[in-house]
Parts: C-alpha cells; structure tokens; sequence
C-alpha cells in the first residue's frame, strides 16, 4: 500500500504462474483492466465492517486502577478490635506466649516442609 498526499492509493500483488514461470503481478487504480464485476477489482478483501445507521452502539465502561482497589476495599473482612485488644494486652502481660502455641506453630511448620 502507498499513501500520496492525496490519499490512500491501493496496490495488489500477487505471484501468478504462467506456463512454467512464476511472474509478479501488480495491479494498482491506474491499472488497465479487463472486463470485471460490477464490485471492482480494488475493493480491499478483508475489509472491515461499514458501520451502519442502524446498528445499535456499544456500551463499554473502563474501569481505572484505583477506583478497582477501591471496591476492593469492601471484600475486606472487619477487623474484630476486641480480639486484637484482648491479645495486645496479652503480649504486653508475658502471657501470649506459651510453650504449648510455640509448640503448635513449629508443628505447624514443620509440617509444611514434610
């Protein structure tokens, strides 16, 4: 394809075997042409939909990063404060830890790594 300052201007190429050769053929908007369909020999051959009157629009909603997080936000389980205070207080007294929860968490561990 080669684009002028007029615009778009469409090439096709194509290799076509004559005889035992393989030749190049090119054909462009200046080409002269034999007799073709009343479609045309230029029209693209994967062109992309015509968007119509009719057709009905899209709606889309895009969604930024932080407005995501932000609902997020709401999948957070509460924090229960009173059990949080009950073990703050806890390790501030020497009571939290035990020898039987140090004991379940290196279970614990050393399950993981069996």
């Amino acid at each position: 394809m080669r684009t002028s300052s007029g615009g778009t201007q469409v090439f096709h190429a194509r290799s076509v075997l004559r005889g035992d050769k393989e030749i190049m053929e090119i054909n462009g908007p200046g080409a002269i042409h034999g007799p073709h369909s009343l479609g045309g020999v230029h029209r693209p051959q994967n062109s992309p939909p015509v968007e119509s009157e009719y057709a009905q629009p899209v709606d889309e909603l895009d969604i930024s990063p932080h407005a995501e997080l932000m609902s997020q936000i709401h999948d957070i389980p509460d924090v229960r404060s009173h059990l949080v205070d009950e073990i703050r207080q806890q390790i501030m007294d020497g009571t939290y830890e035990t020898p039987e929860k140090l004991q379940g968490a290196i279970d614990k561990l050393l399950d993981e790594f069996s």
